[in-house]
């Protein structure tokens, strides 16, 4: 494959683009696979292993247990997030002594009941104050957005208004995205560390959603959403380092619990449930 240095937009039509062999790229990107077969497998909580067996039906079922339901519109985004956390806790206090850590991870799981796992909210403030300025100072300066999510984003938020519903099933199937082949999986320090990834993930869209409105009652449209998504990805995925990526998300492990996580899923669901949304079956 070949890698050109080349501005955004130039030499990037559709036939250049669909070649395996000539990929222009923005030199803030870091073109670098996830490559973990000779690596140790992930970990359950600091200093125990999970083992691939364990860590991958842990990741399944994150998949179809949890993002799946929201994904399809059965549940939403917040309540399935605030499951998977309570879950992950459930599997993290695991001992040798109590058997196989492959039978607990495929037991079935029961969902907690939302209203009380997502009964603190962070406010936006502390959104923003907890999540997106620390991975902002992270960014190199030279790559630092000025503004947050200022050319990061679609030239256009156009397109069709979409429901609160749709916008659950898009931002689970982008979660899912960062779910499958995380290198916080491998360069974090637990399962809490991998969950985390996703929420930041989350609460980076809302904040980034809510930035976007052109008024205090503009309609969410397609392309807000995922000007959105992409200005959350540029953040985790291109301009961070994936070894302070890594290290934010595994600060989480050494709480108690997944308290302060469950804060942030409730303060971002706070912060979507504000935008205007188009009703559904409209």
């Amino acid at each position: 494959m070949i890698v050109q240095d080349s501005p955004p937009g130039q030499n990037d039509g559709p036939d250049v683009f669909l070649s395996f062999d000539h990929i222009c790229a923005d030199r803030r990107v870091h073109l670098e696979a996830l490559d973990a077969r000779e690596a140790w497998p992930p970990l359950l909580r600091p200093g125990v292993l999970a083992g691939h067996g364990a860590y991958t039906a842990w990741e399944a079922r994150g998949l179809t247990d949890f993002l799946g339901p929201a994904c399809a519109g059965m549940a939403s985004l917040s309540t399935m997030l605030a499951s998977a956390l309570c879950w992950t806790d459930v599997l993290r206090i695991w001992r040798q002594s109590e058997g196989s850590l492959d039978v607990l991870v495929s037991r079935p799981w029961r969902h907690p009941d939302p209203n009380r796992a997502l009964r603190i909210s962070a406010a936006p403030d502390a959104l923003r104050s907890r999540v997106l300025l620390p991975l902002l100072s992270g960014v190199p300066g030279e790559w630092r957005p000025s503004a947050w999510p200022a050319g990061l984003t679609d030239a256009s938020m156009a397109g069709e208004s979409i429901s609160r519903r749709q916008a659950d099933a898009a931002l689970g199937r982008y979660l899912a995205t960062r779910l499958v082949g995380s290198w916080v999986a491998y360069q974090g320090t637990g399962l809490r560390s991998v969950a985390a990834s996703l929420v930041y993930a989350y609460v980076l869209t809302a904040l980034a959603l809510q930035a976007t409105a052109v008024d205090g009652s503009s309609t969410v449209t397609l392309g807000r959403l995922t000007s959105a998504i992409r200005a959350a990805d540029w953040i985790v995925l291109h301009l961070l380092d994936r070894d302070v990526w890594a290290r934010a998300c595994s600060a989480h492990e050494v709480d108690e619990d997944a308290s302060r996580l469950l804060q942030l899923v409730a303060g971002a669901a706070r912060v979507l449930d504000g935008c205007d949304w188009r009703p559904e079956g409209t």
